[in-house]
């Protein structure tokens, strides 16, 4: 939530039967709150995409689970339902909500879904538009594959653009600066080469740990079980294996989704931005729809220029 930078003071007082309210704002830099825009995802793995996403993404974000991605489009019904006997009242200001589906649901589930929000015989009247800004409202990661008889294709993917990032790809990123502080070293001070010499132990370090998990799940396959592969488990089933071996020093060993997600952010980028981009411009937009809504002050429903 963006704060008032300054100081707000009020004053009330009355003079000959009518009532004098006095707002005076100082401070050289002034604001309005502007309220973080909610952002409503399915599970844990998906508010772990969305920090990530938030760390790139201007704006202020509070991140919320929902469960089945089913329940989003009851949520935004409810939502719009209020909004619009709200703005009869004349209050046009409203928190922005912005639904985030993980990019699995087919486009028949979809409307599927959406037509049944609301059931019965006597729809409002503006049920059609209710249900097409709820459609609007769900946005959904793009995965790049999504294959038949599969549980779990969000993490499918996951496992498909870490295993695509070679030994090579991760030597290459670090080439330039590695070369640059081994010139450094060699034309350093005897003082000067602790500092040097750490900076290139972290990145090998780095090296090491991010080929390992790579290497772990490269080598991790799932059997079909009734016709159908379910990879629910991938991130439990690496974390287990990583504990077996030295304890992470670069990576959170407790938080591997997170782990996982920064490697495929930092080395596999053109994945990744394709997967959050719907999301990125989503919350972007809502950030600013947000912004234009409280950033003006009002009294009595009245906006005060």
């Amino acid at each position: 939530m963006i704060g008032i930078i300054g100081t707000t003071s009020i004053e009330v007082r009355k003079d000959q039967g009518s009532k004098i309210i006095t707002i005076t704002q100082r401070g050289a830099s002034k604001s309005n709150v502007i309220p973080s825009v909610v952002v409503v995802c399915e599970d844990a793995i998906a508010a772990k995409v969305l920090d990530l996403v938030n760390a790139e993404t201007k704006g202020s974000y509070r991140v919320v689970t929902a469960g089945a991605w089913g329940n989003m489009a009851t949520l935004l019904y409810g939502m719009y339902f209020y909004r619009r006997h709200l703005q009869e009242t004349g209050d046009t200001r409203f928190l922005e909500v912005l639904c985030v589906t993980d990019g699995d649901i087919t486009p028949d589930w979809f409307q599927k879904v959406i037509k049944e929000t609301h059931r019965g015989t006597h729809a409002p009247d503006h049920i059609k538009e209710t249900l097409s800004l709820i459609e609007q409202s769900l946005i959904s990661f793009k995965l790049s594959d999504h294959p038949e008889k599969t549980k779990g294709i969000p993490e499918y993917n996951h496992k498909k653009w870490l295993d695509e990032i070679s030994e090579e790809h991760v030597n290459k990123y670090f080439e330039t600066r590695l070369a640059e502080l081994n010139s450094f070293l060699e034309r350093s001070k005897r003082d000067q080469e602790g500092g040097i010499g750490i900076e290139i132990w972290h990145i090998k370090k780095e090296i090491s740990e991010t080929l390992r998990i790579i290497e772990v799940s490269q080598k991790m396959k799932f059997k079909a079980v009734d016709d159908l592969v379910d990879y629910h488990a991938y991130y439990k089933r690496i974390s287990a294996v990583l504990k077996r071996g030295d304890t992470l020093m670069h990576y959170h060993q407790h938080d591997i989704v997170y782990s996982v997600l920064s490697i495929i952010r930092k080395f596999n980028p053109v994945r990744w931005h394709a997967y959050i981009t719907p999301v990125k411009e989503a919350m972007e937009e809502a950030s600013f729809n947000q912004t234009e809504v409280f950033r003006k002050d009002r009294f009595n429903n009245t906006e005060i220029l």
